[in-house]
């Protein structure tokens, strides 16, 4: 399932930040831009979500950075 969230740099809106942060907590991916690309972000503490990051990149366990 994906999700689009569109929030203002200069003036985000409470209730999107918190979405954003309910979906992290759920344990999901949340692709951020940066100023040349995006960098998919996850929860430090879930497993799940490392897995996911993973098998996003077609990496294996063993790949630390």
């Amino acid at each position: 399932m994906a999700l689009y969230l569109s929030i203002h740099p200069a003036n985000p809106q409470p209730r999107l930040l918190k979405q954003a942060a309910q979906w992290l907590n759920d344990g999901g991916l949340v692709a951020v831009p940066t100023d040349s690309s995006y960098a998919v972000v996850a929860r430090l503490d879930d497993k799940d979500a490392a897995d996911g990051l993973r098998r996003l990149r077609a990496v294996s366990y063993t790949h630390l950075t």
